[in-house]
């Protein structure tokens, strides 16, 4: 499984706190979006707005 979430709104802890609370976690592992693939997001974005 995928998850993402804004980590201005939500914290990496409470995540886990509430994943951890409904699933049993035999594995995790946690990662920030690369800059590069932020920078493409936005680009894209921008490019399908001006269409």
């Amino acid at each position: 499984m995928w998850f993402e979430f804004d980590k201005a709104k939500t914290s990496a802890g409470e995540i886990m706190t509430e994943l951890s609370s409904n699933y049993l976690i035999q594995d995790i592992s946690i990662e920030e979006t690369n800059i590069e693939d932020v920078i493409r997001r936005v680009y894209n974005q921008g490019a399908k707005e001006s269409c």
